[in-house]
């Protein structure tokens, strides 16, 4: 019963590659955004699906 869990990857880029840039990025990218420069560039963002939205609009 030790089903493999679907890959919903659509990439070009094996899981395994993409698991491990994510493992190497991540405590940097945690770091950032709980640090107080991170938060205030977090103030003004816009989600992207909603700057993608605005870019098709105009």
């Amino acid at each position: 019963m030790n089903k493999k869990k679907k890959s919903t990857n659509t990439s070009p880029y094996p899981d395994e590659v993409i698991d491990r840039l994510a493992r190497a990025f991540y405590p940097a990218i945690l770091a950032c955004w709980n640090s107080e420069e991170g938060q205030r560039s977090l103030v003004g963002a816009r989600p992207l699906h909603l700057a993608a939205q605005d870019r098709s609009v105009a």
